[in-house]
């Protein structure tokens, strides 16, 4: 894969990611949320890391161990340091974890680390496979103007996301950014979920 590719990747593991965190905030809050600290529909976070990933362990390992404990351990390094990042340049927490064992610093999680190892060999095994396949089908002039127009958007909203907080912060207002996730709860989470099964099964 070249750096085009790479960056092709990196959006559609970053909209897949914002997918199944939005569902889940979804569920939970029973009200559409839009998770990332972007506006538009995706996460660098799973992006980055789901790239990081690939780069690490596809192609370069058999062992089911060796990608599922590297996924864990790669994820979640990234998640500790994407979280410190934030925090410290927006004065803001994107997630919280507090209400789940196990957490540290409400920043990470044991349950988090396991489902990035589990996604971690779905991303090796079966999803970034399928990619390589679909992506030789497309020319690379298509390629390449396809990740420019997406790098000027994601561009474009990096550095509205920046303005919008400096502006926030000058005027005093540092509350107002309504894409900070609220904590997660696996009780409520599960609870919606079961009613949404039962609902759906008449039970």
């Amino acid at each position: 894969m070249n750096i085009v590719q790479y960056f092709l990747a990196f959006i559609l593991y970053s909209f897949i990611g914002w997918m199944y965190e939005t569902a889940i905030y979804t569920i939970q809050e029973k009200k559409f949320i839009s998770s990332g600290f972007l506006k538009g529909p995706y996460c660098p976070l799973y992006g980055g890391g789901a790239v990081l990933m690939v780069f690490c362990f596809f192609d370069r390992t058999d062992s089911i161990l060796v990608t599922f404990f590297g996924g864990m351990a790669v994820a979640t390094v990234v998640e500790y340091l994407t979280a410190v990042v934030l925090e410290n340049v927006f004065h803001k927490k994107w997630w919280d974890y507090s209400n789940i064992k196990f957490n540290y610093k409400s920043r990470i999680c044991l349950l988090g680390a396991v489902c990035f190892g589990t996604l971690c060999l779905l991303l090796c095994r079966v999803i970034h496979p399928l990619f390589v396949d679909l992506i030789r089908l497309v020319p690379q002039n298509v390629q390449l103007w396809l990740a420019v127009a997406l790098v000027i958007i994601f561009a474009a909203d990096c550095i509205m996301t920046v303005l919008f907080f400096r502006k926030d912060k000058a005027n005093g207002e540092e509350e107002n950014y309504e894409n900070q996730l609220p904590p997660l709860n696996l009780q409520t989470l599960f609870g919606n979920i079961g009613d949404k099964i039962r609902c759906r099964f008449g039970k």
